[in-house]
């Protein structure tokens, strides 16, 4: 089931984030228009354990997020980066990790989009 939801400002849109418990499946939504949300991704928080196995992917700092029981959203002028992003705590897998938005340049024609790049917070660290 889901586990929480979380919204702020992200590439000029409210953004919705939910994730499922077990799953490690982050769904993120563009509500700018409440009465009309967007599915904009789908976004599996450990990829890695679906090829190997989840002791070794921890101890090799890949594992990701199992189980994110916390998520937290962090817009631009809260982020340690200056780019709004999630931080989800996973129960199981004793990980937390940051997922900063990226947003379409503003010379291009295309409307505005959202995607997620990951970030663990050990390479934050050392930016």
């Amino acid at each position: 089931g889901i586990e929480a939801v979380v919204a702020g400002k992200a590439c000029g849109s409210l953004i919705a984030v939910t994730a499922t418990e077990k799953q490690g499946v982050a769904f993120v939504y563009d509500i700018t228009n409440i009465t009309s949300p967007q599915l904009l991704f789908v976004e599996h928080l450990s990829e890695i354990s679906e090829t190997q196995n989840p002791g070794l992917a921890y101890q090799n700092r890949t594992l990701g997020d199992i189980d994110p029981e916390s998520m937290i959203f962090l817009e631009a002028a809260d982020s340690p980066s200056g780019n709004a992003g999630i931080m989800f705590a996973g129960a199981w897998s004793g990980t937390l990790s940051y997922w900063e938005f990226t947003c379409p340049s503003a010379t291009t024609a295309d409307p505005p989009t959202t995607s997620a790049a990951q970030t663990t917070s050990a390479e934050m660290a050392s930016k």
